[in-house]
């Protein structure tokens, strides 16, 4: 049986013919289903102004529960890394704020917006979010002795919701720190 799959732009460069993929069908949300890249065309199409490809990958069927006609979420596996550490994604974000930073963020809050989980911390330029968000060295933060403290780390592979990191001073089971509260008034 053959699945036709729409890859985004961002993603066709790692896509090749025989990658190996898993997919699942809404019919059967809890059974994964392997598939192999049988062709990556090169031809693109753009439906709301996104630019997808199409890929065909090869599925056997062997016990006819998939049928034509099916909607189908495919991952194709591009790379692979063993006995790493990951983390979430958002511990590469965190920023600790100083304490300067913090008694701004807590005198400007109403009462309204106290109980209303907000992103993002009030009193900074765009300037400083977007300069904080371009960072060249990576690194991930720990408490040592009740205070925030930096661990440089190297990046590797991610799928957007967890990221390989190494670097010195990391072992299994080590907590990293993924949100700070801001102090009660």
């Amino acid at each position: 049986m053959k699945l036709e799959v729409a890859i985004a732009e961002a993603d066709i460069g790692r896509v090749a013919r025989g990658q190996k993929s898993t997919f699942t069908v809404d019919a059967w949300p809890d059974r994964a289903y392997t598939a192999r890249v049988l062709i990556v065309s090169y031809g693109s199409a753009v439906t709301n102004n996104v630019v997808t490809y199409e890929a065909d990958l090869e599925v056997l069927n062997d016990d006819l529960s998939l049928r034509p006609g099916m909607t189908a979420t495919a991952d194709i596996l591009v790379a692979e890394s063993k006995n790493v550490f990951l983390v979430p994604t958002a511990a590469l974000r965190f920023v600790p704020a100083s304490p300067a930073d913090a008694a701004a963020v807590v005198a400007k809050k109403s009462f309204v917006q106290s109980l209303i989980p907000m992103i993002g911390r009030k009193g900074r330029s765009n300037k400083d979010a977007v300069a904080r968000s371009v960072v060249a060295d990576a690194h991930v933060w720990i408490l040592r002795d009740g205070q925030p403290a930096s661990i440089p780390v190297k990046l590797g592979l991610s799928d957007g919701r967890d990221t390989e990191i190494s670097g010195e001073g990391l072992t299994e089971g080590l907590a990293i720190i993924l949100r700070a509260n801001a102090p009660s008034p």
